[in-house]
């Protein structure tokens, strides 16, 4: 059973991810605005001072909803205080600042006249094996732009479509359209449960013939875990859909795929992403 010590340092690295997320980017330094309510603590305001005279960067397309993602930090907080209640470290809100330095992230709960009631600190090695760095943001931003473009044809020539089929020995997907089905080789990029959250490469599964996500396996790398990129070479993690989406746009672009595809089955929880790898026929 893990020791609070350890469940603490798991809390700080999902506030951590949770904080990249709702921060503007480039930040320095983060103060949050903490309050007490009947359902736990709540971010009721964030503040954040940048690198100098840096320009900070756009915000890297995440599809996450910011306003959900501070309640989720707010809901880590409250967890984290819980802990440290049974240490005899209370705190019921007010400030919390974070600052990031050369080599690591420090985590501060300040009191009213602004001591610390408690401190922890990030590694780099620990922030490189997060979700949310300033590495895959930099990747997803660098496509971005293509993966509209690529789409936005894509979608064009593709038209609606009402139910998928993908064969693994030839790797084709069967796109079922108003007026006529169409195929095309494809890559399977992931899946995505909305039961659970949880989003899993396809690289990751077993049973799946290696070669329907052979190119998608190597843009994700998993055998040299590149630091700041877990998001790519972690077999599954819980996620938003937005995120999922996000993910597979970037690899679409990386493996020079014509556009990407959502599929779905009615009353089925998990979506399937592909990248498809040529205008349909």
């Amino acid at each position: 059973m893990p020791s609070d010590a350890d469940i603490l340092k798991a809390l700080t690295s999902a506030l951590q991810d949770s904080l990249m997320v709702v921060a503007p980017p480039g930040w320095a330094e983060v103060e949050l605005e903490v309050v007490s309510t009947p359902e736990g603590l709540r971010v009721k305001a964030l503040s954040a001072k940048g690198q100098g005279g840096t320009q900070p960067p756009p915000r890297p397309p995440l599809n996450i909803d910011l306003k959900e993602e501070a309640t989720r930090l707010g809901e880590g907080l409250t967890e984290l205080t819980r802990i440290l209640a049974n240490h005899g470290k209370s705190w019921e809100g007010g400030k919390v600042q974070v600052v990031r330095g050369k080599d690591f992230t420090d985590w501060k709960l300040l009191l009213p006249d602004g001591s610390v009631r408690w401190f922890t600190r990030l590694l780099q090695t620990e922030l490189e094996a997060l979700v949310f760095t300033d590495d895959l943001f930099d990747l997803l931003r660098g496509t971005e732009r293509a993966f509209h473009s690529l789409q936005g044809a894509f979608s064009q020539k593709l038209g609606s479509t009402t139910a998928q089929d993908y064969s693994e020995e030839d790797q084709l997907l069967s796109l079922t359209g108003a007026n006529a089905v169409v195929r095309a080789h494809a890559q399977l990029i992931g899946s995505y449960s909305r039961e659970n959250f949880l989003w899993v490469w396809g690289w990751a599964v077993e049973e799946l013939a290696p070669a329907c996500c052979e190119k998608v396996r190597r843009v994700c790398a998993p055998e040299t875990l590149q630091p700041g990129l877990s998001a790519l070479w972690r077999d599954h993690f819980h996620c938003d859909e937005g995120f999922a989406w996000a993910l597979a746009a970037h690899v679409t672009v990386a493996i020079g795929a014509r556009g990407l595809v959502r599929a779905e089955t009615p009353g089925q929880p998990v979506i399937l992403l592909y990248a498809v790898m040529e205008n349909p026929a």
